[in-house]
Protein backbone atom coordinates (compact mmCIF):
# COMPACT_ATOMS: atom_id res chain seq x y z
CA UNK A 1 0.00 0.00 0.00
CA UNK A 2 1.43 3.64 -1.08
CA UNK A 3 2.86 5.43 1.98
CA UNK A 4 2.30 8.83 2.58
CA UNK A 5 5.42 10.94 3.49
CA UNK A 6 7.27 10.36 7.10
CA UNK A 7 5.90 12.36 9.79
CA UNK A 8 9.27 14.62 9.90
CA UNK A 9 8.69 16.49 6.69
CA UNK A 10 6.55 19.11 6.43
CA UNK A 11 4.40 19.39 3.52
CA UNK A 12 3.66 23.14 3.89
CA UNK A 13 7.04 24.43 2.85
CA UNK A 14 4.63 24.45 -0.85
CA UNK A 15 1.72 26.41 0.75
CA UNK A 16 0.29 29.34 -1.28
CA UNK A 17 -0.76 32.22 1.08
CA UNK A 18 -4.73 31.61 1.44
CA UNK A 19 -7.67 33.97 2.09
CA UNK A 20 -6.76 36.14 5.60
CA UNK A 21 -10.34 35.66 7.01
CA UNK A 22 -9.47 31.65 7.47
CA UNK A 23 -8.67 31.49 11.16
CA UNK A 24 -5.35 30.80 12.06
CA UNK A 25 -5.68 27.44 14.07
CA UNK A 26 -5.27 23.34 11.79
CA UNK A 27 -3.77 20.97 13.19
CA UNK A 28 -2.39 18.13 10.90
CA UNK A 29 -1.86 14.72 11.55
CA UNK A 30 0.19 12.82 8.95
CA UNK A 31 -0.35 9.30 10.55
CA UNK A 32 3.06 7.38 9.83
CA UNK A 33 1.51 3.98 9.56
CA UNK A 34 -1.29 2.22 7.95
CA UNK A 35 -3.76 1.30 10.74
CA UNK A 36 -7.24 -0.56 11.45
CA UNK A 37 -10.99 0.54 10.46
CA UNK A 38 -11.69 0.20 14.07
CA UNK A 39 -8.57 2.50 15.11
CA UNK A 40 -9.23 4.66 12.03
CA UNK A 41 -12.97 5.68 12.92
CA UNK A 42 -12.21 5.66 16.65
CA UNK A 43 -9.76 8.51 16.00
CA UNK A 44 -12.18 10.41 13.58
CA UNK A 45 -14.86 10.19 16.20
CA UNK A 46 -12.12 11.59 18.88
CA UNK A 47 -11.58 14.67 16.63
CA UNK A 48 -15.03 15.46 16.42
CA UNK A 49 -15.54 15.63 19.92
CA UNK A 50 -12.23 17.62 20.36
CA UNK A 51 -13.37 20.56 18.17
CA UNK A 52 -17.11 20.40 20.08
CA UNK A 53 -15.35 20.89 23.26
CA UNK A 54 -13.30 24.18 21.93
CA UNK A 55 -10.25 22.28 20.55
CA UNK A 56 -8.56 23.32 17.56
CA UNK A 57 -9.87 22.33 13.63
CA UNK A 58 -7.74 18.60 12.64
CA UNK A 59 -7.10 18.10 9.40
CA UNK A 60 -5.58 13.76 9.25
CA UNK A 61 -4.59 11.75 6.41
CA UNK A 62 -4.35 7.63 7.09
CA UNK A 63 -4.16 4.07 5.18
CA UNK A 64 -5.80 1.36 6.08
CA UNK A 65 -3.76 -1.58 7.29
CA UNK A 66 -5.78 -4.48 5.78
CA UNK A 67 -9.26 -4.23 3.27
CA UNK A 68 -11.77 -3.05 4.99
CA UNK A 69 -15.86 -2.47 4.66
CA UNK A 70 -17.21 0.84 6.29
CA UNK A 71 -20.85 0.99 6.10
CA UNK A 72 -22.72 4.52 6.44
CA UNK A 73 -23.94 5.11 9.72
CA UNK A 74 -27.64 4.14 8.23
CA UNK A 75 -27.09 1.58 6.78
CA UNK A 76 -27.09 -2.37 8.38
CA UNK A 77 -24.58 -4.95 9.00
CA UNK A 78 -26.66 -7.54 7.57
CA UNK A 79 -28.15 -5.96 4.58
CA UNK A 80 -28.35 -8.41 1.60
CA UNK A 81 -26.89 -6.06 -0.73
CA UNK A 82 -23.74 -6.64 0.80
CA UNK A 83 -21.74 -8.32 -1.62
CA UNK A 84 -20.13 -12.14 -1.24
CA UNK A 85 -17.01 -11.04 -2.48
CA UNK A 86 -16.49 -9.14 0.77
CA UNK A 87 -17.21 -11.77 3.36
CA UNK A 88 -14.84 -12.63 5.44
CA UNK A 89 -13.18 -8.66 4.90
CA UNK A 90 -13.66 -6.13 8.32
CA UNK A 91 -16.60 -4.12 8.78
CA UNK A 92 -16.53 -0.83 10.61
CA UNK A 93 -19.25 1.79 10.60
CA UNK A 94 -18.91 5.21 10.24
CA UNK A 95 -20.15 8.08 11.85
CA UNK A 96 -21.28 9.74 8.15
CA UNK A 97 -24.07 8.58 6.23
CA UNK A 98 -23.85 7.59 2.20
CA UNK A 99 -22.77 4.09 0.75
CA UNK A 100 -20.64 1.37 2.17
CA UNK A 101 -16.87 1.97 1.06
CA UNK A 102 -13.96 -0.53 0.51
CA UNK A 103 -11.14 0.70 1.82
CA UNK A 104 -7.77 -0.26 0.30
CA UNK A 105 -5.07 1.08 -2.37
CA UNK A 106 -6.29 4.67 -1.47
CA UNK A 107 -5.09 7.52 0.79
CA UNK A 108 -8.03 8.73 3.10
CA UNK A 109 -8.78 12.08 4.58
CA UNK A 110 -10.53 13.28 7.57
CA UNK A 111 -10.97 17.16 8.34
CA UNK A 112 -13.11 18.18 12.11
CA UNK A 113 -14.12 21.87 12.11
CA UNK A 114 -16.26 23.44 15.23
CA UNK A 115 -18.80 25.34 15.34
CA UNK A 116 -17.05 28.95 15.52
CA UNK A 117 -14.97 28.15 11.94
CA UNK A 118 -17.20 29.93 9.00
CA UNK A 119 -16.78 26.75 7.20
CA UNK A 120 -19.23 24.94 9.29
CA UNK A 121 -21.88 27.31 8.80
CA UNK A 122 -22.05 25.98 5.09
CA UNK A 123 -21.46 22.52 5.33
CA UNK A 124 -22.08 21.83 1.54
CA UNK A 125 -19.16 24.43 1.18
CA UNK A 126 -16.79 22.06 2.76
CA UNK A 127 -17.32 19.41 -0.04
CA UNK A 128 -17.19 21.57 -2.61
CA UNK A 129 -13.59 23.45 -1.73
CA UNK A 130 -11.97 20.43 -0.71
CA UNK A 131 -13.02 18.87 -3.24
CA UNK A 132 -11.62 21.43 -5.78
CA UNK A 133 -8.62 21.46 -4.17
CA UNK A 134 -7.56 17.97 -4.74
CA UNK A 135 -9.07 18.23 -8.06
CA UNK A 136 -6.95 21.31 -8.93
CA UNK A 137 -4.05 19.13 -7.43
CA UNK A 138 -4.46 16.13 -9.99
CA UNK A 139 -3.97 18.53 -12.79
CA UNK A 140 -1.51 19.55 -11.67
CA UNK A 141 -0.13 15.89 -12.14
CA UNK A 142 -1.91 15.88 -15.72
CA UNK A 143 -5.05 13.80 -14.72
CA UNK A 144 -8.09 15.33 -16.05
CA UNK A 145 -10.13 15.64 -12.85
CA UNK A 146 -13.16 17.56 -12.05
CA UNK A 147 -15.86 17.63 -9.91
CA UNK A 148 -18.95 15.67 -11.36
CA UNK A 149 -21.01 19.01 -10.92
CA UNK A 150 -24.37 17.44 -11.41
CA UNK A 151 -25.98 14.41 -9.00
CA UNK A 152 -27.28 11.30 -10.72
CA UNK A 153 -29.68 10.64 -8.88
CA UNK A 154 -30.59 7.20 -10.66
CA UNK A 155 -27.84 5.70 -8.64
CA UNK A 156 -28.81 6.47 -5.39
CA UNK A 157 -29.84 3.37 -4.08
CA UNK A 158 -26.25 1.77 -5.18
CA UNK A 159 -24.91 -0.02 -1.75
CA UNK A 160 -21.51 1.10 -2.13
CA UNK A 161 -20.43 4.85 -2.43
CA UNK A 162 -18.05 4.45 -5.83
CA UNK A 163 -21.14 3.00 -7.58
CA UNK A 164 -23.38 6.17 -6.56
CA UNK A 165 -23.10 9.49 -8.54
CA UNK A 166 -23.25 12.91 -5.95
CA UNK A 167 -22.79 16.14 -7.54
CA UNK A 168 -19.51 17.03 -5.18
CA UNK A 169 -17.88 13.38 -6.57
CA UNK A 170 -14.34 13.96 -8.28
CA UNK A 171 -14.40 12.50 -11.46
CA UNK A 172 -11.54 11.65 -13.96
CA UNK A 173 -12.51 12.27 -17.67
CA UNK A 174 -13.99 13.69 -19.85
CA UNK A 175 -16.39 16.97 -18.88
CA UNK A 176 -20.21 16.39 -19.26
CA UNK A 177 -21.37 17.94 -22.39
CA UNK A 178 -23.38 21.08 -21.34
CA UNK A 179 -20.07 22.17 -19.67
CA UNK A 180 -18.37 22.49 -15.78
CA UNK A 181 -20.24 24.06 -13.09
CA UNK A 182 -19.32 27.45 -11.85
CA UNK A 183 -16.46 26.90 -9.82
CA UNK A 184 -15.61 23.55 -10.76
CA UNK A 185 -11.86 22.73 -11.92
CA UNK A 186 -11.51 22.47 -16.36
CA UNK A 187 -9.99 20.01 -17.64
CA UNK A 188 -6.15 21.24 -18.51
CA UNK A 189 -5.33 21.65 -22.18
CA UNK A 190 -7.78 21.01 -25.08
CA UNK A 191 -9.66 17.95 -24.41
CA UNK A 192 -9.05 16.36 -28.19
CA UNK A 193 -5.15 18.06 -28.49
CA UNK A 194 -2.70 15.78 -29.16
CA UNK A 195 -0.74 14.69 -26.06
CA UNK A 196 -3.02 16.28 -23.79
CA UNK A 197 -4.01 14.90 -20.49
CA UNK A 198 -7.86 13.82 -21.78
CA UNK A 199 -6.11 12.17 -24.58
CA UNK A 200 -3.91 10.42 -22.48
CA UNK A 201 -6.75 9.30 -20.27
CA UNK A 202 -8.83 8.00 -22.96
CA UNK A 203 -6.04 6.08 -24.07
CA UNK A 204 -5.53 4.38 -21.37
CA UNK A 205 -8.99 3.08 -20.72
CA UNK A 206 -9.57 -0.37 -21.40
CA UNK A 207 -12.48 0.73 -24.31
CA UNK A 208 -10.35 4.18 -25.82
CA UNK A 209 -13.47 4.99 -27.32
CA UNK A 210 -16.08 5.01 -23.89
CA UNK A 211 -16.84 8.41 -22.22
CA UNK A 212 -17.78 7.42 -18.97
CA UNK A 213 -16.29 9.26 -15.64
CA UNK A 214 -14.52 7.28 -13.42
CA UNK A 215 -14.92 8.77 -9.36
CA UNK A 216 -11.63 8.85 -7.64
CA UNK A 217 -12.64 10.62 -4.29
CA UNK A 218 -15.85 10.72 -2.33
CA UNK A 219 -16.43 12.14 0.58
CA UNK A 220 -19.23 12.33 3.44
CA UNK A 221 -20.14 14.21 6.55
CA UNK A 222 -21.18 13.85 10.03
CA UNK A 223 -22.80 17.41 12.09
CA UNK A 224 -22.97 17.64 15.46
CA UNK A 225 -24.31 20.98 17.48
CA UNK A 226 -22.42 22.86 14.80
CA UNK A 227 -19.19 21.10 14.36
CA UNK A 228 -18.53 19.16 11.25
CA UNK A 229 -16.54 15.75 10.51
CA UNK A 230 -16.00 15.07 6.77
CA UNK A 231 -13.95 12.46 5.30
CA UNK A 232 -13.07 11.01 2.20
CA UNK A 233 -11.44 8.02 0.26
CA UNK A 234 -9.13 8.91 -2.78
CA UNK A 235 -7.92 5.55 -4.62
CA UNK A 236 -4.88 5.51 -5.44
CA UNK A 237 -5.07 2.20 -7.31
CA UNK A 238 -8.37 -0.60 -7.61
CA UNK A 239 -8.48 -2.98 -5.47
CA UNK A 240 -8.39 -6.70 -5.84
CA UNK A 241 -11.54 -6.54 -4.19
CA UNK A 242 -13.22 -4.16 -5.87
CA UNK A 243 -11.19 -3.79 -9.56
CA UNK A 244 -14.04 -1.68 -11.12
CA UNK A 245 -13.30 1.13 -9.34
CA UNK A 246 -9.72 2.13 -10.63
CA UNK A 247 -7.44 4.76 -8.97
CA UNK A 248 -5.60 7.76 -9.86
CA UNK A 249 -2.54 5.93 -10.18
CA UNK A 250 -4.48 3.06 -12.57
CA UNK A 251 -4.24 6.23 -15.01
CA UNK A 252 -0.80 7.34 -15.03
CA UNK A 253 1.65 5.83 -17.60
CA UNK A 254 4.61 6.71 -15.96
CA UNK A 255 6.01 7.01 -12.51
CA UNK A 256 4.15 9.44 -10.20
CA UNK A 257 6.28 10.78 -7.51
CA UNK A 258 3.51 9.87 -5.11
CA UNK A 259 5.28 11.89 -1.48
CA UNK A 260 5.06 15.04 -4.17
CA UNK A 261 1.37 14.55 -4.90
CA UNK A 262 0.48 13.77 -0.96
CA UNK A 263 2.82 16.71 0.04
CA UNK A 264 0.44 19.05 -2.70
CA UNK A 265 -2.74 17.09 -1.62
CA UNK A 266 -1.83 18.56 1.82
CA UNK A 267 -0.97 21.80 1.45
CA UNK A 268 -4.03 22.58 -0.87
CA UNK A 269 -6.68 20.88 1.00
CA UNK A 270 -5.29 22.55 4.30
CA UNK A 271 -4.86 26.25 3.13
CA UNK A 272 -8.72 25.78 2.30
CA UNK A 273 -9.54 25.87 5.96
CA UNK A 274 -6.89 27.45 7.63
CA UNK A 275 -4.18 31.03 7.27
CA UNK A 276 -1.71 29.07 9.62
CA UNK A 277 -2.14 25.32 9.14
CA UNK A 278 0.91 23.28 11.42
CA UNK A 279 1.38 19.76 11.21
CA UNK A 280 0.77 17.80 14.31
CA UNK A 281 -0.49 14.81 16.64
CA UNK A 282 -2.70 13.23 18.67
CA UNK A 283 -2.85 14.33 22.08
CA UNK A 284 -2.66 11.18 25.03
CA UNK A 285 -6.03 12.48 26.28
CA UNK A 286 -7.53 11.95 22.75
CA UNK A 287 -5.33 8.75 22.06
CA UNK A 288 -7.03 7.24 25.13
CA UNK A 289 -10.21 8.43 24.12
CA UNK A 290 -9.91 6.08 20.71
CA UNK A 291 -8.32 2.98 22.43
CA UNK A 292 -11.64 3.78 24.89
CA UNK A 293 -13.94 4.37 21.63
CA UNK A 294 -12.17 1.46 19.36
CA UNK A 295 -14.09 -1.86 20.26
CA UNK A 296 -17.43 -0.31 19.53
CA UNK A 297 -16.66 0.63 15.83
CA UNK A 298 -15.88 -2.74 14.90
CA UNK A 299 -19.15 -4.81 13.12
Amino acid sequence: MTRPPDRGRNPLSATVEPEAALPDSLRIIIEPTATCGAWNMAVDEVLLETVLAGGAATLRWYRWSEPTLSLGYFQAADDPAIDERFAGLPRVRRLSGGGAILHDQEWTYSLAVGPAHPLSTTPSQLYRLIHEAVANVLHEFELPAQRRGVADKSLDHQFLCFSRGDANDVVLGPPVATGLSRGQAPIRGDGDREGSSTTRFHEMLPDPSASRRHKVLGSAQRRRRGAVLQHGALLLRASAHAPEFPGILDFRADETDEHRLFDRLTARTAEVVSAAPEVGQLADRERSRAIELQPRQQL
